[in-house]
């Protein structure tokens, strides 16, 4: 049997704001990928991968230095997620 606990977490002002900034980051991510499978889909039939969109990420951190404050990882899990569900 699988327990789990949760504990609420206190943060500060300073950690909340940062906390709000990285869910607006990946909310934005994730809905821009989202926009772009639709995109592709209607113009040329075409299904994007999470590789594909992988590659759009890295050239997008290139040209906009504010989705270079957060670690590649992180900005990948939108993309992971959504993979998820297409796969469904």
């Amino acid at each position: 049997m699988i327990r789990t606990y949760t504990t609420r977490l206190k943060v500060t002002r300073k950690q909340n704001i940062h906390l709000e900034y990285l869910l607006s980051h990946l909310c934005e991510i994730y809905n821009m990928a989202i926009e772009q499978r639709k995109d592709a889909w209607k113009r040329s039939h075409v299904s994007l991968s999470y590789f594909d969109q992988q590659k759009e990420l890295t050239e997008l951190r290139a040209w906009f230095p504010e989705y270079e404050e957060l670690p590649t990882a992180i900005e990948r899990d939108p993309l992971h997620r959504l993979q998820l569900v297409f796969q469904r």
